[in-house]
């Protein structure tokens, strides 16, 4: 339902989900329908009355909109009926108040009836207003087959692992680091001792702490040969010095 204040005027759009048929649209006449202030003042101070424990409380004004809106729905929902035997379509009552009906669908088509406690000749229903734009039309439910389902339980699966293999080599590639870096702060550490060691003894330090930072780096260099994560990160940074040199900022990743 759309309601239109300034013509009051509430559109009720009807749509078959079986055969997915959309039905021309019903207009009914907002001022037509009969708000009791009592009630519409009963049912605010009861919302009030609710959410007065609630951290975030409405405005007054936006509560009774709210409860003005929902008693429109109600009285129009319990006029709304769909035709079989006991209430056939009355196709001549509507003629003069909807667009061309076609075949398909005048049999079945939803439509709004006075019910006993209405006075007589007082139906909501309206013929359509000129220049108003039809509201827009249900969007068709997308159903997904057995197969589509599996392909997407496939697709999400593999993701799944990729993403796992991408979390080791990355645990990986940061233990090779944590172990990389505590090589060069033991080399770096390791020149206040060897001022206590003899010449040949340095000389001997110097060579192995150079052999095994070496081979903690090439260990590292493998690893991120072989690393998505890195080579991504190599082409951002390499897409932010071109932009930085453009004058071009980036965010930071």
């Amino acid at each position: 339902m759309w309601h239109n204040k300034e013509v009051e005027v509430i559109t009720i759009s009807a749509w078959n989900e079986t055969e997915d048929v959309h039905f021309p649209p019903l207009f009914c006449d907002s001022s037509r329908i009969h708000l009791d202030p009592n009630t519409v003042d009963e049912k605010m101070n009861k919302t009030i009355s609710e959410q007065k424990n609630k951290k975030v409380q409405l405005p007054h004004e936006e509560i009774r909109a709210t409860v003005i809106t929902d008693t429109l729905s109600a009285h129009i929902l319990a006029r709304l009926k769909v035709p079989d035997s006991s209430n056939p379509f009355p196709k001549n009552e509507m003629a003069n108040k909807l667009p061309p009906i076609s075949p398909r669908t005048e049999s079945k088509m939803p439509f709004l009836t006075c019910l006993a406690a209405d006075t007589e000749g007082t139906s909501i229903m309206v013929p359509r207003p000129a220049n108003m734009e039809e509201p827009p039309k249900w969007q068709k439910a997308k159903h997904v087959s057995k197969e589509q389902f599996a392909n997407l339980l496939a697709d999400v699966t593999k993701a799944n692992k990729e993403m796992k293999t991408m979390t080791t080599s990355a645990e990986r590639m940061t233990a090779l680091i944590d172990i990389s870096m505590a090589a060069f702060k033991n080399a770096e550490s390791d020149l206040k001792r060897k001022k206590n060691l003899s010449s040949n003894a340095q000389k001997w330090v110097n060579a192995f702490t150079v052999y095994i930072t070496r081979k903690q780096v090439e260990e590292v260099r493998k690893v991120l040969a072989n690393s998505p994560a890195y080579a991504q990160l190599l082409v951002e940074t390499e897409e932010k010095k071109a932009a930085s040199q453009r004058g071009i900022a980036l965010p930071s990743v």
